[in-house]
């Protein structure tokens, strides 16, 4: 099984390559970039019982790992009295039980498939010394949700997170000079070229504009990818970029068709090619917000949203489209920024409501009833869509004593909420009018107070 796993990576690596290139697998301690000069040295190999070592005069590589390994395993930084310099070609490929890796701060390298088909492995630290991390290492990685990659690392090869299904999140150290990462996606530094898209995200991607190049296996395998939009800006798409994305159903194009022609598509793309494209496409309108579906812009929305970025897959969202209220094309937490905004601007507004209340005093409950919904401008469609059409909808909780204004003193008291229903406390019997401010909103009642032998 091993075997067969390990010849379907380099069948993989050959067809990015191009199928003129040629692949030399050679017996013994793998080499970087196929330098012979360690060749020269004389190595031990030795054993700690589950990591096997290639050990040379003035350091150590690991050669392999027992397959039947299981859970968390610490990569020694010392062996033998050498560091630990290098994780060779397979090392832990298909190590199946393995749930998390610790990676000592003596390795600079991580050779090709070196973790591949680690299909239990949910964590892996990388220290602040890995200068470079070959083909397809962390292909494969089936249960990998992120990675961090540090600030030292130089070089990543092709395909190196091929096929990590669950896999949403590469992120990049800040003080890394020769990468980056924006919302997860893996970026050069100056993001002029777009590395890899992470095989586990989902639905729409908008390439960012400064993109030029899409390398090769950038997003091989991203099977739940459905849309992708492609800046004027891209000059290049690497061998294999969209290879075996069966989801993705349209290409977006901002540029014209003499543009789209001047593109140097690579080969095996055929799912990007056989999508539908839609030249000059002029973006993505921003949503209305309206992500529950329920006609309007309300509150409502904005919690659906926060409950659906939190995690909660029963999240009333049923239209993510009109939520990307930030027209990017996804949603996220600028979406509920902006949404809070509009939530926000709504409340900056002068409104006004009016109602009148009916009390017997005798068991001091209001009956309530809108006789007028008024206020400047738009303010009343603003004010239903974010407290609701009744005066029951206003947040009495916000309430005090101190924000009652009565039009006629010897009937004052106060209004609160008891058991969901509006309850008034030390009025008199009479008729007045109350006032309630609440930031902006400005509530009116019309009050008529009776005892009960007067009905």
């Amino acid at each position: 099984m091993k075997r067969k796993n390990i010849v379907s990576i380099i069948t993989a690596l050959t067809m990015t390559l191009g199928l003129g290139a040629q692949l030399t697998l050679e017996a013994g301690p793998d080499q970087f970039f196929s330098v012979d000069a360690l060749a020269a040295d004389d190595y031990t190999e030795m054993s700690n019982g589950i990591l096997t070592f290639y050990v040379y005069s003035d350091h150590a590589e690991v050669k392999s790992c027992k397959t039947s390994a299981e859970g968390e395993i610490t990569i020694p930084a010392n062996f033998s009295g050498v560091p630990v310099t290098k994780i060779c070609k397979y090392a832990f490929a298909e190590c199946s039980e393995l749930t998390s890796v610790i990676i000592p701060d003596s390795v600079t390298i991580i050779n090709e498939i070196a973790f591949s088909y680690c299909t239990s492995l949910k964590s892996v630290t990388i220290p602040d010394s890995v200068t470079f991390i070959d083909d397809f290492a962390f292909s494969y990685c089936t249960s990998l949700k992120s990675i961090t990659i540090p600030a030292s690392v130089k070089n990543i090869g092709l395909g190196v997170f091929m096929d990590s299904s669950s896999l949403i999140s590469i992120n990049v150290d800040e003080n890394n000079k020769d990468y980056t990462d924006l919302n997860g996606v893996l970026f050069s530094k100056d993001k002029t070229s777009l590395i890899v898209y992470p095989s586990g995200c989902a639905g729409d991607y908008i390439v960012p504009n400064t993109v030029e190049t899409i390398e090769s296996s950038a997003f091989r395998d991203c099977e739940n990818l459905s849309s992708i939009t492609v800046p004027v800006s891209v000059a290049s798409i690497g061998n294999g970029a969209f290879m075996g994305c069966s989801g993705l159903t349209d290409v977006y194009y901002s540029g014209t068709e003499s543009d789209w022609n001047r593109i140097d598509i690579g080969t095996d793309n055929k799912p990007f090619l056989e999508a539908n494209i839609f030249i000059g496409y002029k973006g993505i309108e921003p949503g209305n917000g309206d992500i529950n579906s329920d006609g309007k812009f309300s509150v409502a929305d904005a919690l659906a949203l926060e409950s659906y970025l939190l995690g909660n897959k029963n999240a009333n969202v049923k239209d993510w489209k009109a939520g990307d209220v930030s027209a990017d094309g996804k949603l996220d937490v600028f979406d509920l920024c902006v949404m809070k905004k509009m939530l926000t601007d709504i409340t900056a507004q002068e409104v006004t409501l009016r109602g009148d209340i009916y009390l017997d005093r005798a068991n001091s409950t209001a009956v309530v009833f809108v006789d007028e919904l008024s206020s400047l401008s738009k303010s009343s469609e603003l004010y239903r869509h974010y407290y609701g059409d009744s005066v029951d909808d206003v947040p009495w909780e916000l309430l005090s004593e101190s924000d009652i204004k009565s039009g006629n003193t010897s009937i004052a008291g106060s209004l609160k909420e008891s058991d969901g229903r509006v309850v008034i406390v030390g009025f008199s019997v009479g008729e007045t009018e109350i006032t309630y401010k609440i930031g902006k909103i400005t509530v009116i009642f019309n009050v008529r107070i009776v005892d009960s032998d007067q009905n």
